[in-house]
């Protein structure tokens, strides 16, 4: 990570375009129409195992999701407010993708055999 931080800025300011993957059928039935582009993003690296949903113009990912143990978890890297965002506010579907990622992350009922206890 220091290398990172020395050689390039850690976020972008540069639009990129917004590529679909195929991760994002982890989290949802169905496709999204995307947006074209984003207004800027944090610089991520993709785990290992880690299921690419979307990515920018440098192959880095802009959602990824991951499987975890007994739960999931996803990182969306471009901005959903602040200066950076226009494009990701203008989007009609922001707030499909957000509920969607939503309902992924809760997960599914605990299965029978397994007892677990979540708070929320």
């Amino acid at each position: 990570q220091e290398s990172v931080r020395v050689t390039r800025a850690l976020f972008s300011e540069e639009p990129t375009p917004f590529t679909p993957r195929g991760g994002w059928r982890l989290a949802a039935g169905g496709d999204l129409v995307w947006p074209a582009q984003v207004d800027g993003y944090n610089l991520t690296y993709p785990r290992e195992r880690a299921s690419i949903a979307a990515e920018g113009q440098d192959g880095l990912p802009l959602i990824a999701l991951w499987d975890k143990g007994l739960g999931r978890t996803a990182a969306v890297s471009f901005p959903v407010g602040g200066p950076f965002s226009r494009s990701v506010r203008e989007w009609t579907q922001l707030g499909d993708m957000v509920q969607t990622l939503a309902r992924w992350l809760s997960g599914e009922a605990v299965p029978s055999g397994v007892f677990l206890r979540q708070t929320v």
